[in-house]
């Protein structure tokens, strides 16, 4: 499984940006077996764009392979798209090892 964290830095241990769409970075995770593998950092160049940042966001993360989006919020049309492709969305604050090991427990809350 494939994931997306948003992120204000492109470091191991990062915090979270709880901005989707205007983040900074994003952190592309592979886990598999509960465990950690890869992790991809990536420019989000949508938060440079005047306005759709969240769409544009959206649009990136899906093309790059993700099943499951880990963000402190996200707008309703970032979230459209997102459930139009049947990504779930998880809301998380912390370090980007907190916060992937809260979502291999199963304890982050999922963004309806």
């Amino acid at each position: 499984m494939k994931v997306a964290v948003s992120l204000k830095e492109p470091k191991k241990y990062g915090q979270l940006d709880s901005h989707f769409g205007r983040c900074s970075y994003f952190a592309m995770v592979e886990i598999s077996d509960g465990k950690i593998g890869r992790i991809e950092f990536v420019e989000n160049l949508a938060s440079k764009q005047a306005g759709s940042a969240g769409v544009l966001a959206a649009k990136s993360v899906i093309e790059k392979g993700v099943e499951a989006v880990i963000t402190g919020e996200l707008g309703p049309k970032a979230a459209e798209v997102l459930k139009q492709f049947n990504i779930p969305v998880y809301t998380a604050s912390g370090s980007l090892p907190d916060m992937l090991a809260a979502f291999i427990a199963g304890k982050l809350k999922r963004i309806q």
